[in-house]
């Protein structure tokens, strides 16, 4: 996966918005690049970003369905995608909020 590059645009407003792109296939030897603009924070450009990319990496694979728990598919989101992405402080945040869910369910069931 290529990097998504976030940078701000000025319309003609004087309004600061930001954009997002990433590369794409080339087409006849040329570079090509997927962008979006218009998100208010950085931090909107760079989730749409990944998400676009991600779904532009992804056309045409089938998704097998999954007999994966909930708190199995959870950690592996953790693991593969929070420690990449994300601050140290961020990522306990989410397993700190995680276990508290799974224990409280579990609780519930019993």
């Amino acid at each position: 996966m290529g990097e998504i590059i976030i940078k701000p645009r000025t319309l003609k407003s004087g309004k600061v918005v930001y954009e997002y792109a990433f590369e794409i296939a080339s087409v006849d030897g040329k570079r090509k690049r997927k962008t979006k603009s218009g998100f208010k924070t950085k931090r909107e450009a760079r989730d749409a970003g990944k998400l676009a990319q991600q779904a532009y990496e992804n056309i045409g694979q089938p998704i097998e369905p999954s007999e994966m728990s909930v708190a199995d598919f959870m950690d592996q989101w953790i693991e593969n995608d929070c420690r990449l992405s994300c601050k140290d402080v961020t990522v306990k945040g989410y397993e700190k909020r995680l276990d508290y869910i799974l224990n409280l369910h579990l609780e519930n069931i019993n």
